[in-house]
């Protein structure tokens, strides 16, 4: 089993490179995750992608069908009793957290590097302009958001902006909220989910 983050970098030795077509499966398998199990003890608000593991053959191919939490046998105590991973400082001012680290998993995707990686290349005029915190946060990904919609298509690129604004017609933004999962659903999933028929299509 592989972590999204040795996916995203291809770190993993002896594997073929990831395709593109793996790729968007996984985000939109993500993305659907996301819509049904945010809120249970399946997927913390404070998700992360070293959490999600994917299943690869023998021959290195990614079972898609199978991301599952590495921890999942210990997962309701980790709930209970664990910090926010990146502090206060990184979420203040984000609409939603859990869509947020999921347009961030789709700019990684993209790009093919982790977000730290993007986060730390960024030119700053002082050390403390790199410092982690909401408004760098969404700089770097709002700078990426461009980057989508050149390289992987419009859907795509409206996916992430949605995710990384929280950009839905909606005042309430939690997903136990029915019109916030519909939002999200055809805002997010449906886009990705015509992307994935549309490159199957593509690859015939």
């Amino acid at each position: 089993m592989s972590s999204l983050q040795k996916i995203i970098t291809g770190s993993i030795a002896g594997t073929t490179p990831v395709s593109w077509s793996s790729k968007l499966r996984i985000a939109l398998i993500m993305a659907s995750s996301l819509l049904q199990l945010q809120g249970t003890p399946w997927l913390s608000e404070d998700w992360s992608k070293e959490e999600i593991g994917v299943l690869r053959g023998v021959e290195g191919e990614i079972h898609t069908k199978m991301l599952i939490s590495k921890s999942c046998g210990s997962l309701p105590q980790q709930l209970r009793s664990s910090p926010t991973v990146n502090g206060p400082r990184s979420w203040e001012g984000i609409r939603s957290r859990p869509l947020f680290t999921l347009g961030v998993l789709l700019i990684e995707l993209c790009i093919g590097k982790p977000f730290e990686e993007l986060r730390r290349q960024r030119i700053c005029s002082t050390p403390s302009d790199c410092q982690e915190s909401t408004f760098l946060n969404l700089t770097v990904a709002d700078e990426y958001i461009d980057w989508c919609y050149q390289d992987r298509g419009p859907h795509y690129g409206d996916v992430v902006r949605r995710c990384i604004w929280c950009s839905f017609d909606t005042r309430n933004v939690n997903f136990d909220d029915a019109q916030f999962q519909q939002a999200v659903y055809h805002g997010v999933v449906a886009p990705l989910q015509e992307d994935v028929k549309n490159f199957a299509s593509l690859s015939i």
